[in-house]
This record gives C-alpha cells, sequence and structure tokens, in this order.
C-alpha cells in the first residue's frame, strides 16, 4: 500500500519541514507554501525538536525561524550543517539585523526571507533556490557587521562561556559544567559581550563562528 508521504513525494517535488515555535506561524506558513510545488513533511516547535524531525525525515528544504526559546535557528542551522552538509536550509524570520544574516551566510544557509513577503515572491523564491541551487540574501552593509576583533582579549574563562553558548548552552547549564555559580556565568557573558561589541548571544556566536572556537 502506498503511504500519503509515497504519494506526496510523487506529486510534489520538494519535501519541507518547518521550524517555528508559534503553531500558528507553521500552521499559516503550511497553507501559504504552494501545494505543487512543496508538501510539509514534518514540523517542530522548538531547536531540539527540529535536530530529532530532521533525523527522522530528511526533509529537502528546511524553514526555520531564528528567535526560538530553547536553541537560537542559527544555532539549530549550524548543527544541522555540521550532521548533514546537505541540508538545505532558509531562514524564515522577522529580523532584520545585518550580523544575523552575516551568521546565516557563514553557516551555509541558502536564503533569508522576512516574514512580511507576499505570498507570490515566497512561493517563487523557495522554488528558485530549489530548482535552480541559488542562494539569495537581502543585501547588507558589511561595516555594519562586527568580524574582526583582532584587538580583543579575552580571559579563559570568557572563552569558555563563548563556547558553551555557542552551542546553545543555558548559563544554568554552563554553570553546571564549570563548576562556578549562575551569576559568575552572567558576568562573564556581559564582559564579553561588552568586549566583542555584540548585542546578544547570538551575535557573539558569530565570533566563535569566524574564529574557529566552535
Amino acid at each position: 500500500m502506498v503511504t500519503r508521504e509515497q504519494q506526496n513525494k510523487l506529486l510534489h517535488p520538494y519535501s519541507v519541514m518547518l521550524v517555528d515555535d508559534h503553531e500558528l506561524m507553521r500552521a499559516g506558513v503550511a497553507t501559504l507554501l504552494d501545494s505543487e510545488l512543496f508538501y510539509v513533511v514534518a514540523e517542530a516547535g522548538s531547536g531540539k525538536q527540529a535536530l530529532q524531525e530532521y533525523a527522522a525525515h530528511s526533509p529537502q528544504l528546511v524553514l526555520l525561524d531564528i528567535v526560538m526559546d530553547d536553541l537560537n535557528g542559527l544555532l539549530v542551522a549550524k548543527e544541522l550543517r555540521q550532521k548533514y552538509p546537505e541540508a538545505v536550509i532558509v531562514m524564515l524570520t522577522a529580523s532584520e539585523d545585518p550580523r544575523d544574516i552575516a551568521i546565516a551566510k557563514h553557516l551555509g544557509v541558502r536564503g533569508y526571507l522576512h516574514k512580511d513577503i507576499s505570498v507570490l515572491e515566497f512561493n517563487s523564491t523557495l522554488y528558485q533556490i530549489m530548482a535552480s541551487n541559488q542562494t539569495i540574501f537581502p543585501d547588507i552593509e558589511h561595516n555594519h557587521i562586527p568580524v574582526e576583533f583582532d584587538n580583543i582579549h579575552l580571559t579563559g574563562r570568557e572563552q569558555d562561556v563563548l563556547r558553551y553558548i555557542s552551542r546553545g548552552q543555558a548559563n544554568k547549564v554552563i554553570a553546571n559544567t564549570l563548576g562556578i555559580s549562575e551569576g559568575t556565568v552572567k558576568v562573564h557573558l556581559k564582559n564579553l559581550l561588552q568586549k566583542l561589541g555584540c548585542d546578544n548571544r547570538t551575535q557573539a556566536a558569530y565570533y566563535a563562528f569566524t574564529h574557529r572556537l566552535v
């Protein structure tokens, strides 16, 4: 007997996994996908679930939000790309931060789409990425992206904290791993963010990526 998933593979070119921590957002995106081009094979409401669902379903395309409760979407993209180099990932996000865009490019993400994109452009862009093997990103001003930090010195403990936040670890987990208090982790995090000129953990993770600390 032919399963529904097997029927979809015969009828539609590309299988999709939706990753967003808002169920309504996932449902909305699923209805907007052109059914002649794509079919949803898996959904995930968290970064950790996304890793599990990808392993279970091997979707051809991953639509991935950046801001999620457990793992930042860029860290999920990094993990997927390391484990599955063939993974085609497109960020679908409300973030217009040029540093987020730069990180996504650095990780080998294939596209970066804002959530206010029109339905027609959404489907045509996704199909262009898949069918033509293209990479599609918005233009960014590179002088706004912190790439090099030649004159910055991080202490050994600050480097430890940076490595762990780049792996998506929470402060409590980092504290337990390093044998220090959660408050001390927060102090190290605050100091390293200030030294790197970063606003948040994701931007600091870009430092770790570009300097091969993780």
